[in-house]
């Protein structure tokens, strides 16, 4: 490519680029499409730095100057996408049954799968001792989920925002934490909670596990 226009590209790229970012970031509401933009612009603009090395003179002050220009952008969108990486890490859930701990995620899991749950043992287990990304579809009702966690013993400071971010509704929509508190304010007085009986029987049982 001629010199002069690859000046000129570079420097409209250059230019622009921040500009272009932020636009495509605003209209990304999902942070799915957020980690999909990122890995794209990462890519792209890696595979326009190679380029720079073919056609670029390293030797020459102006042109070394375009290139690291370009690399600038590279770390900037790397270093970017470790920050947006490291804020969407999600706190494990927390119990709060000691020695326990293990024996009680165990027994949840048995008595939740595959009614009220559908993923394997490893991704339910990381939710109480790793952070992870995977969210677990909730085949049950909020009212059966609230009645069941509402008397698990969590450490978490916001129980429910905690646990939304874990799960999403059997229509595969994301709890929200303040329908959360709702129902559980709600729950007292609520006559038919669905699942009662088999929430009250999870519930039996962890007691019976702590109390060896």
């Amino acid at each position: 490519m001629d010199k002069n226009k690859f000046r000129l590209i570079h420097r409209e790229h250059i230019d622009n680029y921040h500009k272009s970012l932020s636009e495509k970031v605003d209209r990304r509401k999902e942070i799915d499409q957020l980690f999909s933009l990122f890995e794209y612009e990462i890519n792209k603009e890696e595979n326009r730095l190679e380029n720079y090395k073919k056609e670029l003179d390293l030797n020459c002050v102006g042109e070394n100057m375009m290139y690291l220009e370009q690399k600038e952008i590279v770390d900037e969108l790397k270093s970017a996408y470790e920050d947006f990486n490291a804020k969407q890490r999600i706190e494990p859930i927390k119990l709060n049954y000691g020695k326990f701990n293990k024996q009680v995620i165990e027994l949840l899991y048995k008595h939740l799968y595959p009614e009220f749950i559908e993923v394997e043992k490893n991704i339910f287990e990381n939710k109480f001792l790793k952070d992870n990304s995977d969210i677990i579809r909730w085949k049950g009702t909020e009212t059966s989920f609230v009645y069941l966690f509402n008397k698990i013993e969590i450490e978490n400071f916001d129980k429910w925002k905690c646990l939304s971010k874990h799960f999403f509704n059997k229509k595969e929509k994301p709890f929200k934490s303040t329908q959360l508190s709702n129902v559980y304010t709600k729950l007292s007085y609520t006559k038919n909670v669905s699942s009662k009986e088999k929430m009250k029987n999870i519930l039996t049982d962890i007691k019976k596990c702590i109390s060896i």
